[in-house]
């Protein structure tokens, strides 16, 4: 082999051999950022394999009804307030829930260099909760003022998102009541701030607490995987209840089904681009994948498949320039 290798050097006037190149560590090694955004994106919008399900309104029944004649500020019942404000606020799970318990390992915390907040708690406190009253000249008023207000006094509630994901920190909505009170968002946010007070939890914390026994002095954080385990539990028996087991259900519920829920909800009513964004807090339309094919989209397509006419010109009020003339001539 190194007679050949001479014999080829003497013609091409180099080593023709394959030289062996220095062994370099693996985490040496960099995917440029063109490559690492272009495999993410793509990971996001084609088929996933564990997209999670939307939450739906019967779910949230679902807990509501077990709390019913358990004590007032019962887990499924905190739960059920807190699922019902997540569908019209669009919280992500950090935004509201701890992911463990804080007496023990503390608060999630925003983890960026600086922020223009001193209170670094990133799930929603008592001071990021504001209440509206309907009379004129329709005052903000705090959480704590709206707790010893009656509900019916209430137009809307304020949330402020003191850290996002898209980087709008300090963003405040208002959501206005509705009438139906098991999905009006101001009536969820009034008990959840009755509960805070009640059970005395200190100001700047989250809100987003529990009884775990009727007469305790000790309040306890909504977890999430309690309150997954409560979700997953009211999917179950309501969609499938022929499996035998919790494990069977195929239902994939997390804390961001409450996420997807709220985007659906908006989808169903046929609400533009711009207004989801602008409501849900998106910087672009990657909320598009939260599209799921529920039953309010097969209504629609059913009534759109109904009404259309494809062989017709629908309700065509043409008018030609010609006529337009016409008109001009008569009025002079």
């Amino acid at each position: 082999m190194d007679a050949m290798a001479d014999h080829v050097k003497k013609f091409v006037g180099h080593d023709v051999r394959i030289q062996q190149l220095p062994e370099v560590p693996q985490f040496m090694w960099k995917t440029h950022p063109l490559i690492e955004t272009i495999y993410k994106d793509t990971k996001e919008w084609q088929g996933m394999p564990n997209r999670q399900d939307p939450i739906t309104h019967a779910m949230v029944e679902f807990l509501r009804e077990a709390g019913f004649g358990k004590h007032k500020h019962c887990h499924d019942t905190a739960s059920a307030e807190w699922t019902t404000l997540g569908e019209s606020t669009g919280f992500r799970g950090k935004e509201w829930c701890q992911t463990r318990d804080p007496h023990t390992h503390g608060f999630i915390l925003y983890d960026k260099p600086s922020s223009k907040f001193h209170n670094r708690i990133y799930a929603c406190c008592d001071t990021d909760l504001q209440f509206k009253l309907k009379a004129p000249p329709n005052r903000i008023i705090s959480l704590q003022t709206a707790a010893a207000t009656a509900y019916r006094l209430l137009l809307s509630v304020i949330v402020r998102w003191k850290f996002q994901k898209n980087g709008n920190h300090g963003e405040k909505i208002e959501f206005a009541f509705s009438p139906d009170i098991t999905r009006c968002p101001v009536h969820a946010s009034h008990n959840i701030a009755i509960r805070f007070v009640e059970l005395k939890a200190p100001t700047g914390t989250p809100l987003a607490i529990y009884q775990k026994h009727k007469g305790s002095t000790k309040f306890s954080y909504l977890l999430k995987r309690g309150v997954e385990l409560k979700l997953r539990t009211a999917a179950w028996k309501i969609y499938y209840p022929e499996c035998e087991t919790l494990s069977e259900s195929p239902a994939k519920i997390t804390l961001h089904s409450i996420r997807i829920g709220a985007a659906m909800i908006l989808f169903a009513k046929q609400w533009d681009d711009t207004n989801i964004m602008g409501r849900l807090r998106y910087k672009s339309t990657r909320f598009r994948m939260y599209h799921r094919n529920v039953p309010a989209l097969a209504a629609l397509h059913a009534k759109a498949v109904t009404d259309a006419a494809i062989n017709q010109y629908e309700n065509l009020q043409y008018v030609s320039d010609d006529e337009d003339e016409d008109e001009d001539e008569d009025e002079e």
